[in-house]
């Protein structure tokens, strides 16, 4: 094809060529930042998104953490209710012991 080309035809030739090269050069050019600044976009939602599962795990464990502490102070509450209940039971049958004691001591002592 070079030989029925003449000089100057060659020269065109080569010029389109080279300008074809540089409008892909440039459109590549443009991609390749597009892709760079989508790059920077996704990364900094990327770091964003790793800041905002952290403070929602630290949430979650803060929540755990006081649901648990709420539990063992309602378990603590009901055993002290508890206790409260058995010592009041316990301190009404002595008082009843007591009572009964006595009362058969004043009959012991009357029958004497």
């Amino acid at each position: 094809m070079l030989r029925h080309m003449t000089r100057d035809t060659h020269y065109y030739q080569v010029q389109h060529e080279k300008s074809a090269i540089l409008v892909e050069i440039g459109l590549l050019s443009n991609a390749y930042e597009t892709l760079k600044q989508e790059n920077r976009t996704l990364q900094a939602q990327y770091y964003i998104a790793i800041e905002e599962k952290e403070e929602a795990l630290k949430h979650l464990r803060s929540v755990l953490e006081n649901e648990s502490r709420d539990q063992t102070v309602k378990a603590s509450d009901f055993f002290e209710e508890e206790n409260d209940k058995l010592r009041l039971e316990l301190w009404v049958v002595q008082g009843c012991e007591y009572v009964m004691w006595t009362n058969k001591r004043t009959l012991l002592a009357q029958d004497s």
